[in-house]
């Protein structure tokens, strides 16, 4: 017994050393309450479990195996739950992955893992790449038309919509004529220059140039008339030297109603606008006008504005400069001032028909007599040649190619002419001194005529030749008073 006891004692100080083990509390498992509900919560600890009531058997019991991580329970059928940034969608057997519009997807399998790999697609969803290579817009014509063009896209265009560009290079030079263009096989548009209504010449469409042009609902147009020089936009300096940008060549062989065109056409008349004119035949004097290109029939006027241009004012084959004043075609100057009669020539000077008027109205008190020129106006101390057609009797009155008729008097602007005093066939110098034409000789020259007036003071110092027949003594007197104030004609011869 003492030596059991003795056994067991150097064993009481090693079991004390060691760890106290509560086998009780170890034995016993870590239990939670099983939870339960239609919808999933969002949290979870560790070991909890749930059953979703609305689920169907095999496919609603959760467990938490870490803390908010459930896993669905599937009981060997495979079903899992899908969420949508936490909210559940559903749960199926089968889980599908589709590619919405402009994505590709691709699945490899790692072996431990299957990899889910989505990228863009390009044929859809534009890129950097692309956009640099302008390829997507990019449109060219091999068709064998210069009026009917076709070309086809990277990617087939469905349809045209409005404000879309397309970068075009033609296969061939516009005509200037009617022009379309066909995109993959839809309806031919046609293609206009950037105003929308005009078709493109040769020099605004040229073969293997790219050309930006946009739909506009109806039409295709020129962002820009791509050259402005070539397609006449732009003056150039051998077009300004040419002179046919201004040129206007009639060939309506009419002398009144002309007509000429521009290159390219004149679309409309501006005020100070300058022409170079080439009629196809001489003016025949009157209402003239010009009409160029489609526009409307302009009067053409001379210098003044006012006055018809004459036969010798507009002359076949010359170059004739006009501006419009906003409503008439005046010419910058009558081209051959000497030939048109605004210049005085030697020979005109010398022959004095410029300044010859002769009357020949059979009219002894009312004058009449033309010049040529016309004259326009009457101008204070103007000179005229008359030529009386008749002897004058007493007061008298001269009008000038239709203008108003003025009183003819002697020198001193007052006393009427008598007989003798104006002769018929002798040319008399006149001047005009703002009210009446006034004769240039002083009444103390030799008056000539059969019947002698009677003296009065307003012809003191007259004298007075009266012809006889042959063989007869001619007489000469004058008129005087004598020192009773009594005038009469004293005999001199």
């Amino acid at each position: 017994m003492h030596k059991f006891l003795f056994l067991l004692l150097p064993l009481v100080p090693f079991a004390f050393a060691q760890t106290q083990i509560d086998l009780v509390k170890q034995s016993k498992p870590l239990t939670r309450q099983v939870k339960s509900g239609s919808i999933l919560p969002t949290v979870c600890e560790t070991s909890e479990v749930f059953i979703k009531t609305n689920a169907p058997t095999g496919q609603n019991i959760y467990v938490c195996p870490t803390t908010n991580n459930w896993v669905l329970q599937t009981g060997g059928a495979g079903a899992i739950s899908i969420f949508s940034n936490g909210i559940e969608v559903g749960t199926r057997p089968i889980l599908n992955y589709t590619a919405g519009p402009g994505l590709t997807q691709a699945f490899v399998d790692q072996g431990t893992r299957i990899n889910l790999v989505t990228a863009i697609d390009s044929t859809t969803v534009q890129t950097r790449g692309n956009a640099q290579a302008g390829t997507d817009t990019l449109c060219i014509s091999a068709g064998l038309s210069a009026t009917e063009f076709t070309c086809s896209f990277g990617l087939m265009l469905q349809s045209y919509s409005v404000g879309m560009v397309v970068n075009w290079i033609p296969n061939f030079n516009a005509t200037g004529t009617a022009t379309t263009l066909a995109i993959d096989g839809l309806p031919a548009i046609p293609v206009k220059l950037s105003n929308g209504t005009d078709n493109p010449e040769a020099a605004d469409l040229m073969a293997g140039r790219l050309y930006p042009v946009w739909y506009d609902g109806t039409v295709f147009r020129l962002a820009r008339e791509t050259d402005p020089v070539t397609s006449g936009v732009a003056q150039t300096k051998a077009g300004a030297q040419s002179g046919q940008n201004l040129l206007c060549q009639s060939a309506s062989a009419s002398s009144s109603a002309y007509t000429c065109n521009m290159i390219p056409a004149l679309a409309a008349y501006e005020t100070g606008m300058l022409i170079n004119w080439l009629p196809d035949a001489s003016a025949t004097g009157g209402a003239t006008t010009l009409q160029i290109g489609g526009l409307a029939a302009v009067p053409v006027k001379l210098a003044n504005g006012t006055s018809n241009p004459a036969a010798i004012d507009l002359t076949a084959g010359r170059l004739h400069v006009i501006w419009y004043d906003g409503a008439h075609f005046r010419l910058i100057k009558e081209t051959d001032p000497v030939a048109s009669g605004v210049a005085l020539t030697k020979a005109n000077a010398q022959s004095g028909q410029s300044l010859l008027c002769q009357s020949g109205g059979a009219s002894s008190s009312a004058y009449t007599c033309a010049m040529t020129p016309a004259l326009s106006g009457y101008q204070t101390g103007m000179v005229i040649q008359w030529i009386p057609d008749v002897n004058a009797g007493g007061p008298a009155t001269l009008a000038i190619n239709g203008l108003a008729a003025v009183s003819v008097k002697l020198s001193d602007g007052a006393t009427d002419p008598i007989d003798g005093e104006i002769v018929a066939g002798k040319q008399e110098q006149i001047w005009y001194d703002g009210t009446s034409f006034r004769l240039m000789k002083r009444k103390e020259d030799v008056a000539f005529g059969a019947t002698r007036p009677a003296c009065v003071a307003s012809l003191a110092g007259r004298i007075w030749y009266q012809p006889t027949a042959a063989d007869a003594k001619d007489e000469v007197a004058v008129c005087a008073k004598n020192a009773s104030n009594i005038y009469a004609w004293r005999l001199i011869y």
